[in-house]
């Protein structure tokens, strides 16, 4: 299927990397995280196909917040050959969520960490998608896999 992704830098980024971990793309094991401070999405895709995704909500004082996000990853029980992470702008984003990026991507371990703009993953998504944390996750690992396989044919 062809995707009409958006033009510019962000396709561009992801496809040079792309380019340069294919194999590991088609190949390891992909951690997706639609990041936050308060409710976590995250898919886990083995060989580019989706294995299980799910929500982490986490409550109380920042700190102990992304103390629980970073051992629920941990948790996940897989040290994935790459994260892809939703792309935060720091100008306009809560510093909480800023935080919790930087506990996520620690917790994951991965090899390789791949930002992707939400404007790319949400231009494949269909018309009957309904906003949740873990399809929020599902999409973003969909768009580097579905990417990936343009670069590669």
């Amino acid at each position: 299927m062809k995707y009409n992704w958006p033009r510019g830098r962000d396709v561009a980024r992801i496809k040079k990397f792309c380019s340069k971990h294919g194999d590991l793309i088609l190949g390891g094991t992909i951690l997706a995280i639609d990041p936050a401070s308060k409710s976590a999405g995250y898919a886990l895709y083995k060989c580019g196909v989706f294995i299980t995704g799910g929500s982490i909500t986490v409550e109380g004082p920042v700190s102990k917040r992304l103390n629980k996000l970073f051992h629920k990853i941990e948790q996940l029980g897989h040290r994935p050959d790459i994260l892809v992470i939703e792309t935060i702008r720091a100008t306009m984003s809560h510093i909480y969520l800023r935080w919790s990026v930087g506990a996520l991507v620690a917790a994951s371990n991965a090899e390789h960490v791949l930002e992707v703009n939400a404007l790319v993953w949400r231009s494949m998504v269909p018309p009957d998608y309904v906003k949740t944390d873990s399809q929020d996750a599902y999409w973003l690992g969909k768009a580097v896999i579905e990417l990936n396989k343009e670069v590669m044919t």
